[in-house]
């Protein structure tokens, strides 16, 4: 069986990825908000109610806009650090689930390895590193810098998703919201 990886947006707009295996689905961020969401989920043919997680990799904004009311109009978890929790505040869930850094988590069928990378967060900023039974999967948004855990966590991935957009100028200057800034 086949896995499959979809970005359904990527950037200040808002970031959700869509990991897939038959029927297991998480959505990685859901920086969109839900209705953007489900038009897009629905766009590539997944009914919003088959996924079954949401995974998020850091508090801001851009990556978690849709993410509670995603979780409770489709009953999914959402699987977050308790940094990223505690920064984000978000209580009104469907269910939380911990993740923490350097510890395998299996989520709906795919083992996440969640590790710190350099971005500029209130509370840690995580990427992934997701086995899958097609191979490893690499995933990270928002990469500041190159540092040597991220390069030892994609060795020998299969496939890499790598964002890095975040400019400390740009962000400060531009024509950005304060709760993407932030």
């Amino acid at each position: 069986m086949s896995v499959q990886l979809t970005v359904l947006g990527s950037g200040s707009a808002g970031n959700a990825t869509l990991l897939q295996q038959g029927e297991d689905r998480v959505l990685i961020d859901a920086g969109l908000s839900c209705r953007e969401l489900t038009k897009r989920l629905e766009r590539v043919e997944v009914d919003p109610s088959g996924v079954g997680a949401v995974a998020i990799t850091h508090a801001h904004g851009d990556h978690t806009r849709g993410a509670a009311l995603f979780s409770r109009r489709y009953g999914v978890p959402v699987y977050v650090t308790d940094a990223t929790r505690a920064v984000w505040g978000q209580g009104d869930v469907a269910s939380w689930h911990g993740l923490t850094c350097d510890t395998v988590t299996d989520v709906c069928g795919f083992q996440f390895l969640p590790f710190e990378v350099s971005h500029d967060a209130d509370a840690e900023t995580i990427g992934f590193r997701i086995d899958t039974s097609a191979g490893a999967i690499g995933f990270a948004t928002d990469v500041g810098m190159v540092t040597p855990q991220l390069r030892d966590r994609f060795q020998s991935c299969r496939l890499l998703v790598i964002e890095s957009n975040h400019a400390v100028e740009l962000l400060e200057f531009g024509p950005y919201a304060q709760s993407t800034k932030v």
